[in-house]
This record gives structure tokens, sequence and C-alpha cells, in this order.
């Protein structure tokens, strides 16, 4: 496999961090005992070493993400109920009680045109008025999953809508 930007591989799953850190504080070592100040070398010491858990924090991250998509892959076309913890201009992120989040595009939520209200965090209808908001519970289906761009999609299932989208004037 390839390195990614972050300074990390992944390999079966495992992310993999590269051996430029050590490699670094090794040479800072032969620095210091060649004269270089403690003082000096425990600055670069730190600095190396915070570098290294940036690192190691962002592959947890993606390598987490890895995994969830590939759980789910085994749910594409299940329906779970889910909570909106996120709305963008793009769409919306719903996150089911077991913790894995996935996005459902503003251009899938059926039945009208949905516009962002950055303000208020919340997609409105333009001819219905219906409202989905930030915290609102929303029912899903599993409409997508890509283990290598980790990514989960979701679809609104349209036959709860009903009960979950709020309307602000009824026709």
């Amino acid at each position: 496999m390839g390195h990614t930007p972050f300074g990390y591989r992944i390999e079966n799953g495992i992310a993999i961090i590269d051996e430029p850190a050590a490699a670094k504080l090794r040479q800072l070592y032969k620095n210091y005992l060649s004269g270089m100040s403690l003082s000096k070398a425990a600055a670069e010491a730190a600095d190396i070493s915070s570098a290294a858990e940036r690192k190691a924090i962002e592959a947890e991250r993606e390598v987490e993400k890895m995994k969830k998509a590939e759980y789910m892959e085994q749910f594409i076309g299940e329906t779970f109920d889910g909570v909106i913890s996120g709305v963008t201009s793009w769409g919306m992120y719903v996150e089911l009680p077991n913790t894995i989040e996935g996005m459902v595009r503003v251009a899938d939520i059926p039945g009208d045109y949905y516009y962002f209200e950055e303000e208020r965090y919340q997609m409105v209808g333009e001819k219905t008025g219906k409202i989905y908001k930030l915290g609102q519970k929303v029912r899903v289906t599993v409409s997508a999953v890509d283990k290598l761009l980790r990514t989960i999609d979701f679809e609104l299932n349209e036959e709860d809508e009903n009960e979950h989208g709020e309307e602000t004037d009824r026709k």
C-alpha cells in the first residue's frame, strides 16, 4: 500500500506510522551528544513527538471510519432510527444509536427542493415548508457504503416522514 499524506499507511486495516519521526529523534540524540543544548534538544524532541502523535490520532480516526463503513456494508437496504447530528449546505449527517454516522445528501431528500438555513442549522422544503433540523429524530435506510472513501450514505425513509419531519404550514 502507498503512503497517505498524513504520514501513515494502512495495511489490513492497521495504521502503520512511518519511520521518519524515529529517525529524526535518533539524529537529534546524536546532535545532543555532539554538543547541542539540552533545552534545544528537548524542544525539538517535543515538536517531533507532537507531530507523530497528531499523525497517530489522524490514522486512528481514518481507520475507525473505514471499519465503520466495512461494518455497515452488511446493512445496505436496511432501515434504522437515527438523529440528525449535523446539517450543511450539501446534506445532513445522521448518527445511529451505535455511533455510526452517515450522510443524507440534500439532492436525495424526497418530496421537495430543500435549502440550508445556516443560522438555524436546518433544511427547509421550499414548497412544503418541511423542516429537518439538528437533533431531530429521523428514520434512514443505508443506501451505499464506500470503504476506500470511508463514507456511509443514507436515504430518508419516506414511509416515516410524516412521523418525523416537521411541517411549518400544511396545505
